[in-house]
């Protein structure tokens, strides 16, 4: 694939260079020569299968970071550009991001329940008979 793609892409620098269309602060050409494609990756049928056998082969040095994000059209340094954008947008307003996400889907703490009737300090007894023996 990388024979089709590299000439094409060659063409183009020139031409778009050439032709003003493209204008670059100096044409150094190995230095815009040198380009990787990211093509638009394919999400699988259960992603959270997906996303944890990305996460094993991340522990296990099996793949990058920037592998795993070329392979959904993304870029690594546009993603940590814009998290940190969204970071600090989020303490802006209090939020702090990181925190909330690290959380995220972590058992919650359940408040505590009420104290039962007979339980309570000031508790009196319940009289549930409909007759009042007292005499």
């Amino acid at each position: 694939m990388r024979r089709f793609r590299r000439p094409i892409y060659e063409a183009w620098l020139e031409t778009a260079v050439l032709s003003g269309a493209l204008r670059l602060p100096s044409y150094d050409v190995k230095r815009y020569k040198a380009h990787r494609w990211i093509i638009q990756g394919q999400e699988w049928v259960d992603p959270l299968k997906d996303v944890e056998a990305t996460k094993v082969e991340l522990q296990l040095g099996l793949t990058s970071v920037t592998r795993v994000l070329g392979k959904r059209g993304e870029y690594l340094e546009d993603l940590l550009r814009e998290i940190d954008a969204e970071q600090k947008l989020g303490l802006k307003y209090g939020i702090d991001l990181r925190q909330l996400i690290a959380t995220a889907g972590a058992p919650q703490a359940k408040p505590a329940a009420p104290p039962a009737a007979a339980d309570a300090p000031d508790a009196q007894p319940a009289n549930n008979d409909s007759t009042d023996v007292t005499q």
